[in-house]
């Protein structure tokens, strides 16, 4: 009788030990539940083609999906350091919403008028509300316009602070402001500078939060009217490709940038027609920017399905 016990106890528990293997050698997760757990591509790829070789010191095109989700497309030096120059207003645009009311009231002063810096528009005694100075800050890329909005507040050096801590808070590591327009110091000084890749992640946040501010740059021309409502002058953006590409109706926004240190830049945001996901181009350093972003958004047209 123990020895039928003895064998019995063993077979249970060879039974046990078979069971236990098998409960441990069992995936932790289905194939098909693998499969559900992989998100789709935010684009397509259409066709093989090479990039365009752009003589442009960085560049970068990122898509961008209604989840948030992104896909860097093409790249080139995506976190090379260059200078941005006008690009520079899109973060004083978004400083200047979070400090001031949309209707607080900026009067031109002389310090915002120094010689040589503007096309002449605005004028030495000029009122406006916040929002309609960001129409010339934005689509002519008017540099008074940049030089008032960081004076309003009293402290222009704590505004410059401020945009700053706007781009740390977004972990744009790449980049480092200076002043409110991107012009190119006239006193030894810092210039602004950024990568492409920070400026394409700018451009997703701009996506997201600031709508409005990508909406002051779709269109070629808008009304600039001062504080009382009266006409002041028409404001003709400096963005040709809002004109001349058979997609320019796609562009949502964007914005241009040249000196002499940085050359010829644009940040340019499109949703591509019947596409629920953005395309955030960049491109830094160009001989010719328009040239250039047309070359590499035609590209992208053919070898994705966006």
């Amino acid at each position: 009788m123990k020895q039928k016990l003895f064998i019995f106890w063993l077979i249970s528990l060879a039974l046990v030990a078979g069971l236990i293997f098998l409960a441990d050698s069992r995936p932790l997760v289905s194939s098909a539940e693998v499969e559900l757990n992989i998100p789709e591509p935010i684009v397509k790829l259409k066709t093989n083609s090479s990039p365009p070789a752009l003589g442009a010191r960085a560049f970068i095109s990122m898509a961008l999906a209604p989840d948030g989700r992104t896909e860097v497309l093409v790249e080139k030096d995506a976190h090379q350091r260059w200078p941005i120059a006008s690009i520079t207003k899109f973060f004083t645009a978004s400083v200047a919403l979070n400090k001031y009311l949309p209707d607080q009231v900026i009067t031109l002063a002389q310090a915002d008028l120094p010689e040589n810096v503007d096309r002449g528009f605005l004028r030495l005694g000029d009122s406006f509300r916040v929002n309609d100075l960001l129409i010339p800050l934005l689509l002519e890329s008017s540099n008074n316009s940049a030089v008032a909005l960081a004076r309003a507040g009293g402290d222009s050096a704590n505004f410059i602070r401020t945009m700053n801590d706007f781009a740390a808070e977004l972990n744009l590591n790449d980049t480092t402001l200076f002043n409110p327009n991107g012009l190119d110091p006239e006193i030894p000084g810092g210039v602004n500078y950024s990568s492409v890749h920070d400026l394409a992640m700018l451009g997703k946040w701009l996506i997201r939060h600031r709508p409005e501010l990508l909406a002051a740059t779709r269109d070629s021309s808008a009304v600039v009217r001062q504080s009382d409502g009266s006409f002041h002058h028409q404001a003709e953006s400096t963005n040709i490709l809002l004109k001349t590409e058979p997609w320019s109706g796609d562009i949502i926004g964007g914005k241009t940038g040249q000196t002499d240190l940085a050359g010829k830049n644009l940040l340019l945001i499109l949703r591509p027609t019947g596409s629920l996901n953005y395309l955030v181009n960049v491109i830094l350093g160009s001989p010719d920017h328009f040239a250039e972003m047309s070359e590499l958004t035609n590209w992208i047209y053919k070898t994705y399905q966006l």
